[in-house]
């Protein structure tokens, strides 16, 4: 009877609760009705049969059911490279570090853009000795540390080399030397003033 609770109306439980049950159960037990199988709403109709009590009115089917449509996420490829490797740091609704992987496609689509010159000169500083860099590289070496990477391994990797075609197919014609020149205090800010007062020492 426990697996049948489910199935009991109000009125269903009412009928059976004035009913003695030892004997209808033990016929239906003698029948195959308690199989090892679901119960089925036709075993609780054919109890009530038993007893001489068969519910008004029989059960409805339920409709088959309906799934909400989804949209799949179309992703920008020059955003993916970012999203598995900088979104642990910077797709947060904090400011700092620059949250430029936080908001839909387009916004960080968006985002990138505007941080695109800070990025390229942080990636670059990987390249570079580690007494000839202006900045320290991105992604961090204590970042890279705490994924288990070496910092000589990540530089020869393919993901890195991702990162830098993403970020240099972002900066278009611009003169990449030049950014490397250029004090990095004067790049682009990496998000608008408005909403972030970027660290520029």
């Amino acid at each position: 009877m426990v697996g049948l609770a489910g199935m009991l109306d109000p009125a269903a439980v009412e009928r059976l609760e004035r009913a003695e049950l030892s004997t209808p159960l033990e016929r239906l037990r003698a029948r195959g009705a308690f199989a090892a199988r679901p119960f089925e709403p036709n075993l609780l109709d054919a109890l009530l049969a038993q007893i001489g009590k068969p519910r008004l009115a029989t059960h409805t089917h339920l409709p088959p059911p309906r799934l909400e449509p989804t949209t799949a996420r179309v992703e920008d490829p020059l955003t993916t490279p970012f999203r598995s490797t900088c979104a642990a740091c910077h797709d947060t609704t904090l400011p700092h570090p620059p949250n430029f992987l936080h908001g839909n496609p387009a916004a960080v689509a968006e985002q990138l853009d505007q941080c695109a010159e800070r990025i390229f000169v942080r990636l670059s500083q990987a390249d570079l000795p580690e007494a000839a860099r202006s900045k320290p590289p991105m992604p961090p070496a204590a970042a890279l540390a705490g994924r288990g990477i070496d910092t000589a391994h990540w530089t020869a990797s393919p993901e890195f080399a991702a990162l830098k075609a993403a970020i240099r197919a972002r900066l278009g014609d611009r003169d990449l030397q030049a950014l490397l020149r250029q004090p990095y205090a004067q790049l682009r800010p990496c998000l608008p003033s408005s909403s972030y007062a970027e660290h520029t020492q």
